[in-house]
């Protein structure tokens, strides 16, 4: 990753984080090809949760950036 921030919010460092990372890259992948894909619900509840802590994060870094 680029980012540090990425890595805090998305970690690859356990097999766990690394198969959301992939359901998260392949429902990209998915959408754009029209492919069929079935993402458990478990998983998909986590994702939830970790985009919209990432979402929080850009808006900080957003504030941050339009305060200097």
């Amino acid at each position: 990753m680029i980012d540090p921030l990425i890595d805090e919010v998305f970690p690859v460092s356990r097999q766990e984080d690394r198969v959301l990372f992939e359901a998260l890259l392949d429902a990209d992948r998915n959408l754009r090809y029209r492919m069929l894909a079935c993402v458990d619900t478990t998983d998909q509840c986590a994702l939830l949760r970790r985009c919209n802590e990432w979402m929080e994060k850009v808006g900080q870094l957003r504030e941050e950036v339009s305060a200097l």
